[in-house]
């Protein structure tokens, strides 16, 4: 995964650690609904698969593709599971709006597409097994339109993350190269290397930095040419 903090040893990634606890905040959400709707089994049953899935993905994919690939479906899932052990609940739906925005976390489309998807797939074909009476609930009374306007809804939360996201990556990759080039400026020794001057420049701040080190490094070689030609 690119544009994200270099982190040694092994472990959950920081951005994963954020996923799995809004993901574990809607187990706990669930549990606490399979109480009061008597169903604690089905609550704890599914939750504790999904919890255990989310957790293995974490540890091997490190907020790598496989992770923003399948956090987000598991998280979504588990926002299904509390809806459908609260019975459709309305207050419950809220859960997809928080753990969508738990997504931009990751400063990438993939997982917000997926999160979105996965609740989007979810609500229709929910709704229709509810219409039904095939037992899988989506809402206290099951209607086509509620669906169309919690989608409509969901949409609106994604593009606004969607564009958070974008200026998010292009600030932490700004930050990365400029960084990179203030490392590089000053060497082992405690003295100032000006050949970063020559480097190239991926965003707008690293070619604004090293345009003013150009005229810098300009500068003292005017001074250089001066010092000599007076000696």
């Amino acid at each position: 995964m690119s544009h994200t903090e270099p982190q040694s040893g092994a472990g959950i990634h920081s951005h994963d650690r954020v996923v799995l606890s809004a993901t574990f905040a809607c187990f706990l959400g669930a549990i606490a609904y399979g109480v009061s709707y008597d169903s604690l089994a089905l609550a704890l049953g599914i939750g504790v698969l999904l919890m255990g899935a989310a957790v293995f993905v974490a540890w091997t994919s490190r907020a790598g593709h496989l992770s923003q690939w399948l956090l987000p479906f598991l998280g979504m899932a588990m926002v299904a599971l509390t809806i459908h052990v609260a019975h459709g609940h309305t207050e419950a739906h809220f859960a997809v709006f928080a753990f969508l925005a738990c997504l931009v976390v990751y400063r990438s489309p993939l997982p917000l597409l997926v999160g979105a998807g996965t609740i989007a797939v979810h609500h229709l074909t929910f709704n229709q097994f509810q219409e039904w009476g095939w037992g899988p609930i989506c809402f206290a009374q099951p209607s086509f339109m509620r669906v169309v306007e919690h989608a409509l809804y969901v949409i609106a939360e994604t593009v606004v993350l969607l564009y958070l996201a974008a200026h998010m990556r292009a600030a932490f990759a700004a930050a990365l190269e400029l960084q990179a080039i203030v490392d590089t400026l000053q060497t082992p020794e405690g003295t100032i290397d000006l050949t970063v001057v020559g480097r190239p420049a991926r965003t707008p701040q690293a070619r604004a930095l090293l345009g003013a080190l150009t005229h810098i490094a300009g500068a003292m070689q005017q001074v250089r040419v001066a010092s000599d030609a007076v000696r």
